[in-house]
């Protein structure tokens, strides 16, 4: 079965800023892992999964992968939606998936994905908090 059919997904809505595009106009390549970062934000405020909670713990969700496959550009004031999910976890690791879509005809823009390790505050790996695991639980239940 599908993650995004298992835990659902966040939609993240935005305008592509002049700020975000290169001379041309053309949203800049590293615009894209900012995005996810906000894509993972809604997903968590979606799911119940707060960061700052997690961050209060004493745990942080390092960044140990970020991938990105730009399939057509976006461009100064497109509206895009950021579409996030969980694909796969296990005790210490997570990984995000994303689709980035136009909002006037959906297409496809870009698709990537970030995996994340799970370190304690002394940067040492760790497993994840008990209500973060209920999401690798979930993923595995259906498998």
């Amino acid at each position: 079965m599908d993650p995004k059919e298992i835990l659902g997904y966040a939609d993240y809505h935005t305008t592509v800023r002049y700020s975000e595009t290169d001379a041309m106009k053309v949203a800049y390549y590293g615009s894209y892992p900012a995005w996810f970062e906000a894509g993972r934000g809604a997903y968590g405020r979606m799911a119940g999964l707060s960061y700052r909670e997690f961050e209060e713990l004493g745990f942080y969700a390092v960044v140990a992968e970020c991938h990105c496959r730009y399939i057509k550009s976006a461009v100064y004031g497109d509206e895009i939606i950021v579409r996030t999910w969980i694909s796969e976890a296990t005790s210490r690791t997570m990984k995000f998936q994303y689709e980035v879509y136009r909002v006037d005809d959906m297409t496809l823009l870009a698709t990537g994905y970030t995996s994340h390790v799970c370190v304690s505050k002394e940067g040492r790996i760790s497993k994840l908090p008990p209500e973060w695991l209920k999401v690798k639980d979930k993923l595995k239940g259906q498998s």
